[in-house]
């Protein structure tokens, strides 16, 4: 199985990751595509399994507090990543 995993952080890495996601599914037509992304990757027709509206912080202290959920996120994203590439 031909698979694509496209992790972006926030709102403009989203939007390249879009286009960078139709280019690639017009070029290879049954590639899976996956992600961590937003709306606009969605639409574009990747699987996202985590959203990047989770991921936002705002100053030093935000990012300490949402460091164990920021850790999780990693975790999901290897957990995932292994599944998918025994399947």
């Amino acid at each position: 199985m031909d698979a694509i995993l496209i992790i972006c952080g926030e709102a403009s890495g989203d939007l390249q990751a879009a286009a960078l996601s139709r280019e690639f599914s017009s070029l290879s037509p049954g590639l899976k595509i996956w992600a961590v992304g937003g709306e606009k990757l969605k639409k574009a027709g990747a699987e996202v399994f985590f959203d990047i509206k989770s991921l936002a912080v705002m100053g030093f202290f935000d990012v300490l507090k949402k460091q164990t959920g920021n850790t999780k996120s990693a975790n999901l994203v290897r957990s995932r990543w292994r599944w998918e590439w025994k399947s």
